[in-house]
């Protein structure tokens, strides 16, 4: 099989301390499930994981909750999310089970982001594309293991898989910042231009 590479790693002026330290607070709806979600705090270097994760769990995380939350800080609890999965008329599970599966909460928060942080008309094709992309990021944070392969969604996330996969085998555990570099070039490769401020 031909792996398409990750391509157009972008510099960057993300501020990875202020990144790392969100959340700075919790709304007063925020659950002890949120916090655990939120405080999390899985080094994808440490030698545990005998290099097979990828991206770094906290930046990725918290790049994406800091943009939804718009920068101020509180944490986007899972209330939060299905809200405004709701309010964009993305399908969504009650915030109880986002708090009980960890899974969906991230996956949830990555598909919320790449909807909004998106160039693209809000359509069936964009939302495909946006499943790709944070069922893909979702296997690059939680390790590829030999022939342990997901159950792929389609053709753009099994793409999306291997291309991740292939750029821990060339590249190893990333960095934060490194992280980050993928995060942007991975929506590109799923077909989605992000919105730059």
């Amino acid at each position: 099989m031909q792996v398409r590479e990750l391509e157009h790693f972008p510099l960057l002026s993300d501020n990875l301390v202020e990144i790392l330290s969100y959340p700075s607070a919790y709304p007063p709806h925020a659950t002890q499930a949120d916090r655990e979600f939120w405080e999390e705090d899985r080094d994808n270097r440490d030698p545990f994981y005998e290099n097979t994760v990828l991206l770094h769990y906290p930046t990725v995380r918290n790049r994406m909750g800091y943009d939804l939350s718009n920068g101020n800080g509180d944490a986007f609890a899972a209330e939060d999310v299905s809200a405004q999965l709701q309010k964009e008329g993305l399908f969504r599970y009650p915030a109880d089970f986002y708090r009980q599966y960890h899974y969906h909460y991230f996956e949830a928060i990555a598909r919320l982001w790449a909807w909004r942080f998106t160039s693209e008309k809000p359509t069936k094709a964009k939302l495909n594309k946006c499943n790709a992309f944070a069922s893909a990021l979702y296997d690059g944070i939680t390790g590829f293991v030999d022939g342990d392969f997901p159950d792929f969604l389609g053709k753009a996330h099994k793409e999306a898989y291997f291309a991740l996969l292939l750029q821990l085998e060339k590249e190893g555990a990333a960095s934060p910042y490194r992280s980050l570099q993928i995060l942007y070039s991975l929506l590109e490769f799923c077909g989605l231009t992000r919105i730059v401020d």
